[in-house]
């Protein structure tokens, strides 16, 4: 290898000291420094370097950029170079040699700075001028020469004789640079910078010793081609090059954010076994699900379909589907039990399948350091670099991830700019290299992308449509054109938001589709059936467990009916903390199976091993959350956040702000998700009702004349248009309507109580033929809260029938106000009974009375039942918080969960759907000035009672203000302890005088000559 020596000269410099053996004296006729010629900031050059007493050669490629603080060089002697990159920037070096990199800091490497030196400016460390690399106008003598040639180019000569005391080195030097105006061959500068150097010859002695009289004699020419006062290319060439990793390097830049969802199309080469591979992939944490579309599955294991295919992974559920995209058919699988080479699975310590974070599906860690700048595929990119190191499965290689440097917009429709987008992904190893290529990155994902509802059809799924009304100024060319668009992930996320507490994946709803028309639109969806429960389990053959940690067994014809025990855990009375998280099958010899219940699997407790077991299977469940929600509850919640007028769509400003608000009037089943505009099914309004009784109507004077009731009533309506009325009336909680079939008359009321068929009011309601009398489902006063139950019981109702009858108990309860009940089956699901509260669940995640069963659900009133209506009225007193947008139900709500104040009332704008909350309540009108004012538009809600430590207490007065004032108070205070402590002093006074006065010694007296009176003293 070469020796630095041989280059020294030219790349040393150090202060002139004067010493005995020369080689030249200083030049005589010395030129004014300003007049030699002037050496850029920025340069690139191949030099090459002839030892011509030693009969050697080498050639180097150096890059100098003083601006950006940044130097490249590379010396090549045969077949061996050496590459070094200064960052001085970042205070590193980088020394490369047969593709092992080594890092180190330039200020802890004083031996390493000979080349470009270093200076501390008020910008931080640099390399110190060109000057000093070429040792030319640096401050020894230099003096001017004839013109000449110098390889057929006419050049000025210059000279100078210096000495270097440090390195032992007295050395006569000339440069040659080309003579002004002169044109090369190919130059792309000649306007710029016009005497380009051309040569250099150093002749002289190194290794001086003055002691000993001896030196070693050098002639060295430098020749530089190719010389250009810029660097073209910096971003590459003064970067690592490709597939090297650096020991010990300190600097790393910050690793580009990931978004949370997104797709791309990749496209996987491997040049050495030239082949090449082309999949798109759909990846989303928040929904936390994953979609992989390739063109044959042949090679999975497993699935073997020759056809194109989308494989969804939901990790909602732990189920995987697999989609044949030429025929439609779909299979499902349990995950895990399909590997896609762990493209986006994670196996966490708690032994659940989870989905990879964003930074971890990229193959983003802490490993990663910086490498610079480097095109890839015509574009600039950052690239950062890890090392990973061999292991039994993977030799040792290096990692390299590209990401575009500028941004771009990803989708032109909707101005999307995209700040973060892969580009290619590298693996280098000893004798191979990987390339995984990304194109169309786009980080506008929604479930449509992850739809699976075509793998369930028929009676596995409801399908439904729900209508709405255009706001002012929208109709429908304006729909179609702007704002249709834009509305279908809104869609969504309202759908899945009206689930609240059930657990379902949002895979269930299918893709919608929308059709507007003349008044509004309809968006068709569907919710599907959840998969069958054995997908959610994977299956470790052959094995089983401890039986000694059995926690219960049962006989089962099936491993899917011990998949369906073990989700719902039911049968069984088990203890509140039990959750089943895997089971064995086991044949019997006597024939048939026993399933064995654990509440910890193979994977959540290292503790736990296997047994072989030949008659036995063992399943773990894959995911720790199951999606147990039925397609029939869904639908419930869906129905009712229409009816409760909770359901809207909006459009959205940049910063995230509705703009435009579309309302949804009505909900309804179609047989099929196409079904055409206008195509209904029944009614979600008339379904929240029940028929009371027949012949009955309201007493209309009786009603009318009440001062606290509201009365309404309409002709030429349907039955479904009746029950809507009462819905959708936003004055008032509707829970009665009658209708009559033969005049289409229709009539509801803010009566409040169930009516009871059997011993109708005289006062409200009337006999009258041809009319029939609808009540809401008991049920719909309340929230049901599955698998949940309540500590506090205040009373039980042995032998229920069904909830509703709970419900209707529930409300009927006289001893105490009934406000939520429990309804639990027995053990052997024959028989059922309710246990009566007056507590309410406010909050399933701070209510510490909630636990979970299998043999119960909860249902609590709703928080509106705890309000007194008042029609008309309107509080004048400052609201505490004003709430837009709002429903009656929803501000009741707000009202008797808010933490920041004591909500005791309410006022609600129909017209506006504004909500007012109060810390006053119409108790307080005797001690307090209300303002109670009539409002037609506006109508009150008082409190009547609150929870406390679990107990049921009534709303109760504020007490009277005094009409003292603080300031007043303390006035009375100070002229009390001013006039006790003045009272105190003469009572003191007087009664030492008459206490002692015989006790004191002889009186002394004295006669005032004004008086006669002998006065004591």
């Amino acid at each position: 290898m070469f020796k630095l020596k041989l280059i020294i000269a030219i790349i040393l410099i150090i202060e002139f000291k004067c010493q005995n053996i020369k080689f030249c004296d200083p030049v005589t006729s010395p030129i004014n420094p300003t007049s030699l010629p002037k050496l850029p900031d920025e340069f690139e050059a191949r030099v090459e370097l002839n030892s011509l007493n030693e009969n050697r050669n080498m050639e180097s490629t150096i890059l100098y950029d003083k601006n950006e603080k940044r130097a490249d060089f590379t010396i090549r002697e045969y077949n061996n170079s050496i590459r070094v990159i200064y960052d001085f920037e970042h205070d590193q070096i980088f020394s490369i040699k047969n593709r092992k990199c080594i890092a180190k800091k330039i200020t802890e490497s004083p031996q390493d700075n000979f080349f470009f030196g270093l200076v501390q400016d008020q910008f931080g460390l640099n390399m110190k001028p060109p000057n000093f690399l070429f040792h030319f106008n640096n401050g020894f003598p230099h003096e001017k020469l004839s013109q000449t040639t110098y390889r057929g180019i006419p050049v000025n000569h210059f000279r100078s004789c210096q000495d270097w005391p440090e390195n032992k080195a007295s050395l006569l030097i000339d440069y040659y640079f080309t003579i002004p105006g002169y044109n090369p061959a190919v130059s792309f500068f000649g306007d710029v910078f016009n005497e380009l150097p051309v040569a250099s010859t150093v002749k002289g002695y190194v290794e001086i010793n003055e002691a000993e009289q001896t030196k070693r004699e050098i002639y060295h020419e430098y020749n530089f081609f190719e010389f250009k006062p810029v660097v073209l290319r910096k971003s590459e060439l003064f970067n690592l090059p490709r597939g090297v990793f650096c020991q010990n390097q300190t600097y790393k830049e910050p690793i580009p954010t990931v978004p949370e969802s997104f797709s791309y199309i990749t496209e996987t080469i491997n040049p050495k076994a030239k082949a090449a591979s082309s999949e798109r992939i759909f990846y989303s944490n928040q929904l936390k699900t994953f979609r992989l579309d390739i063109v044959t599955a042949a090679n999975i294991k497993g699935v073997n379909v020759q056809d194109p295919v989308k494989i969804v992974h939901d990790y909602n559920s732990g189920v995987a589907y697999v989609i044949n995209k030429n025929r439609g058919n779909c299979s499902f699988y349990p995950l895990g039990s399909i590997q896609l080479d762990n493209l986006d699975e994670a196996h966490l310590s708690s032994g659940y399948y989870t989905l990879k974070s964003p930074k971890d599906f990229l193959r983003i860690d802490d490993s990663l350091v910086y490498a610079g700048e480097r095109y890839e595929r015509g574009l600039l990119c950052d690239v950062f670099v890890s090392k990973k190191n061999a292991s039994a499965e993977l030799p040792e290689m290096v990692a390299e991830l590209y990401f575009l440097k500028t941004q771009i917009y990803s989708d032109q429709s909707t101005d999307k700019l995209e700040t973060v987008v892969p580009i290619s992904y590298h693996i280098n190893g000893q004798n191979f290299t990987i390339i995984s290529h990304a194109f169309d990155f786009d980080s506008q994902l929604n479930r449509k992308n992850f739809d699976v509802s075509q793998c369930f059809q028929g009676k596995n799924r409801i399908n439904f449509g729900i209508q709405f009304r255009y706001p002012d100024g929208v109709d429908e060319e304006s729909f179609i054109q702007f704002y249709g668009r834009l509305l279908e992930d809104e869609f969504d996320e309202k759908i899945f938001k009206s689930f609240k507490f059930y657990s379902a994946s949002p895979l269930r709803i299918a893709r919608p589709r929308f059709e507007p028309n003349r008044r509004g639109f309809t968006v068709y969806s569907a919710i599907t059936d959840r998969a069958d429960s054995i997908n959610h389990f994977i299956k470790n053959g052959k094995s089983k467990v401890d039986f000694q940690k059995i926690t219960h067994g049962v006989p089962a014809n099936s491993a899917e009916t011990c998949t369906e025990i073990c989700l719902n855990d039911t049968q069984f009375n088990l203890p509140l903390d039990y959750k089943c998280m895997s089971f064995d099958i086991c044949m019997q010899p006597i024939g048939g199976f026993i399933c064995s219940f654990y509440n910890y699997s193979l994977t959540t407790d290292p503790a736990v091993v296997s047994d072989s077991a030949a008659e036995c299977d063992h399943y773990s469940k894959i995911t720790e959350w199951y999606d147990s929600a039925s397609k029939d509850a869904l639908y419930r919640m869906i129905e009712e956040s229409v009816i409760r007028k909770e359901l809207y769509l909006d459009v959205k400003d940049d910063q995230g702000n509705p703009v435009l608000t579309f309302s949804a009037i009505d909900i309804f089943q179609t047989t099929e998700l196409s079904s055409e505009s206008g195509s209904s099914g029944l009614s979600s309004f008339i379904k929240q009702f029940v028929l009371a009784a027949g012949n009955i109507d309201f007493n209309e004077t009786a009603v009318l004349n009440s001062e606290q009731l509201i009365f309404r009533k309409n002709n030429g309506s349907s039955p479904e248009e009746c029950a809507r009325n009462c819905v959708r009336e936003s004055t008032f909680e509707c829970q009665i309507y009658t209708y009559n079939k033969e005049t289409r008359e229709c009539k509801w009321s803010s009566i409040g109580e169930l009516f009871d068929s059997q011993n109708p009011s005289a006062n409200y309601f009337i006999e009258k033929p041809g009319v029939e009398i609808f009540i809401k489902d008991p049920l719909y006063n309340f929230i049901k809260y599955p698998s949940k139950v309540t500590s506090i019981v205040d009373y039980t109702v042995e032998d229920a029938t069904s909830e509703s009858d709970c419900a209707i108990k529930c409300n009927k309860e006289k001893s105490f106000k009934c406000r939520s009940f429990n309804f639990c089956s027995s053990d052997d699901g024959k028989s059922f009974r309710c246990l009566l509260s007056e507590t309410n669940i406010h909050s399933l995640d701070k209510d510490p009375n909630v636990v979970t069963t299998s043999l119960c659900s909860h249902f609590s009133k709703r928080a509106l039942n705890d309000f007194q209506f008042f029609a008309h009225t309107q509080l004048s007193v400052e609201p505490q918080t004003k709430i837009s947008r709002s429903t009656v139900e929803s501000c009741a709500e707000i009202c008797v969960f808010d933490d920041s104040f004591f909500c005791r009332s309410f006022d609600f704008d129909t017209e506006r759907n504004i909500c007012y909350l109060y810390k006053e309540n119409l108790v307080d009108k005797y001690n307090f000035e209300l303002g109670i004012k009539t409002n037609k538009k506006i109508n009150h809600y008082s409190r009547q009672v609150y929870e406390k430590d679990g107990k049921l207490k009534n709303i109760e007065p504020l007490d009277k203000p005094s009409g003292i004032g603080a300031g007043t108070i303390a006035g009375i205070l100070i002229v009390i302890l001013i006039g006790g402590f003045i009272i105190g002093i003469l009572f003191t006074f007087v009664y030492l005088k008459l206490s002692k006065k015989n006790d004191m010694l002889p009186v002394m007296k004295f006669v005032n000559p004004n008086y006669s009176r002998q006065i004591d003293e």
